[in-house]
């Protein structure tokens, strides 16, 4: 297969998906206090305590936990996934990875790449892409919607195969 090395391609995560992220956050976070607040009402009048309305609460309160910890974590995730980028052109790659304030930027010439390599960790793929002075680069679909994708075109135009790792 023929790769045209001289145009860039600039790879980023959907920004559609990524906004779905931030929504899924957001919601999770306001679901969260408002079950919160429908749970601790059940409580009011104070007085007159059955069983059935302190375990009707203290079950609010551990779904309004549960939905907290997802809201927040979608909420990090999406500040994860906003920013970053991989830039092919026909110098190198150079990846962009993590937040606006401190993002890790790496930068690889087509002949200092020694290997792009994948390894399925539980139910996920961990790509990584590796310069022939040790640094590594390694990515997944947490930090890229489409990985493969990535780790492909990187494999073609550096003229390497797609490695798996055990």
């Amino acid at each position: 297969m023929e790769v045209d090395a001289t145009t860039t391609v600039i790879i980023r995560n959907n920004r559609f998906l990524v906004g779905l992220v931030f929504l899924l956050g957001v919601v999770g976070l306001v679901s969260a206090l408002c079950t919160a607040l429908v749970a601790l009402v059940t409580l009011i009048p104070l007085r007159g305590f059955t069983l059935d309305r302190v375990a009707s609460t203290l079950w609010g309160l551990v779904f309004a936990g549960f939905l907290w910890t997802a809201g927040w974590t979608s909420y990090r995730a999406f500040f994860q996934l906003v920013r970053n980028e991989a830039r092919l052109d026909e110098e190198g790659v150079h990846f962009r990875l993590g937040p606006k304030k401190q993002p890790q930027q790496s930068f690889f010439p087509w002949n200092e790449v020694a290997s792009v390599t994948y390894k399925r960790t539980g139910n996920t793929q961990r790509y990584a892409v590796s310069g022939r002075d040790g640094r590594v680069v390694a990515f997944t679909a947490f930090t890229f919607f489409r990985p493969k994708k990535l780790a492909h075109e990187i494999a073609l135009r550096s003229g390497l195969a797609l490695q798996r790792t055990l």
